[in-house]
């Protein structure tokens, strides 16, 4: 009787183990995605800089059409 109840506690134990080794994997994955994304973000300086080249181009733009 007892050596049924332990058995039952460790069935329960091994269930629980296997959901928090599931949601460590899950959690692996999603961290592994989020710190990719960032790793692919442009910062604040490249995106000043690509403001900057536009503007500058949309400008020489601009004064070739007055110039026709």
């Amino acid at each position: 009787m007892e050596q049924r109840r332990t058995n039952e506690r460790l069935d329960g134990v091994k269930a629980k183990l296997h959901i928090v080794y599931e949601q460590t994997g899950r959690l692996s994955e999603y961290h592994a995605e989020i710190t990719s994304r960032f790793e692919q973000m442009s910062t604040m300086q490249e995106l000043e800089f690509f403001e900057h080249k536009l503007a500058r181009h949309e400008h020489e733009i601009f004064k070739l059409k007055r110039k026709i």
